[in-house]
C-alpha cells in the first residue's frame, strides 16, 4: 500500500515555504521551490533528489509517494511542467 503526499510550495518575503496538508511542519529555502520541496521530502524521510513537479492551479505543487510496507520511500513523477 502506498501513501501519496502532495507538497505545496508558496513564495513569501523572499522565501519558498513548503508544506504538506495535515502536517504541522514546514520547510523553507531561498533558492527555489524545488529545493524547498526537497527539504520537506527530507523531513518526511523521502528521497529529496526524486522530487517532481506536477500540474497545479496556484503556486508550485509536487507529489510524493511513500511506501507503507517498509522504511524506504520513493517520489513519483505524475507530470512534468
Amino acid at each position: 500500500m502506498h501513501d501519496e503526499q502532495t507538497i505545496k510550495v508558496r513564495y513569501t518575503s523572499g522565501t519558498y515555504i513548503a508544506r504538506i496538508s495535515g502536517l504541522k511542519s514546514t520547510a523553507s529555502c531561498t533558492i527555489s521551490p524545488v529545493d524547498a520541496a526537497r527539504a520537506m521530502a527530507r523531513k518526511i524521510g523521502a528521497d529529496p533528489h526524486s522530487v517532481r513537479r506536477i500540474a497545479g492551479q496556484t503556486g508550485e505543487v509536487f507529489i510524493c509517494r511513500q511506501s507503507a510496507c517498509d522504511d524506504s520511500s520513493e517520489l513519483l513523477q505524475e507530470a512534468d511542467i
